[in-house]
């Protein structure tokens, strides 16, 4: 009867010691939230920043090429995705070239220390086998890979 007490206590220290493990381990890889997303790989962003003016003229010079019908800038860390909403009848070279015209209204330190992200579109709901297509350019790449 004293060995099964004994060995009472020992199991119960031994599942309150895995709870204890567990909650710790719970906190430390799944409520991480003591600092930005993406760590302090994105602290040049307070030098190098993509303004709201830069991002207004990036959109109005893309809307104001023929075919465009809208185009919508958005910044998620050192990304920014450009999306252009062309009309049905634009090929593919020609939203493309659309595209890589834009690369000239970034100012250099901007190509150079953010990635961009272009996704072309009709701004109709039918589905076409042309339309979508996606192209990126990192920043140490001189052109938009498609």
């Amino acid at each position: 009867m004293k060995i099964f007490k004994n060995i009472k206590w020992l199991v119960l220290f031994f599942i309150l010691a895995f709870i204890a493990f567990g909650l710790w381990l719970c906190k430390d890889l799944f409520i991480n939230s003591d600092g930005p997303i993406y760590g302090n790989r994105t602290d040049f962003i307070k030098d190098i920043e993509f303004t709201e003016t830069q991002k207004t003229e990036l959109n109005e010079f893309l809307k104001s090429q023929a075919g465009v019908v809208n185009a919508k800038t958005v910044e998620h860390g050192i990304i920014i995705n450009v999306i252009i909403y062309v009309e049905s009848d634009v090929t593919i070279a020609e939203a493309k070239k659309i595209a890589e015209s834009s690369l000239e209204k970034f100012p250099e330190d901007i190509l150079k220390n953010y990635d961009l992200g272009f996704l072309i579109d009709t701004e109709s709901d039918e589905e076409t086998k042309v339309f979508p297509i996606n192209g990126s350019k990192n920043q140490k790449s001189l052109e938009i890979i498609w």
